[in-house]
């Protein structure tokens, strides 16, 4: 089991593949599973 948590942080600034992010604190995240298309464009987050 892994344990999921809820953060906020600094603005995305770059995406380094299809499964990580690098936010503009330095914060690596890594994406697992399904992302919810229209949540996320929601959220404020482009397609790209």
């Amino acid at each position: 089991d892994q344990d999921v948590g809820i953060f906020q942080s600094a603005p995305i600034v770059e995406r380094l593949n299809a499964f990580r992010l690098r936010t503009a604190d330095g914060v690596i995240i890594i994406l697992f599973g399904l992302i919810d298309r229209q949540r996320t464009s929601e959220n404020g987050f482009p397609s790209e």
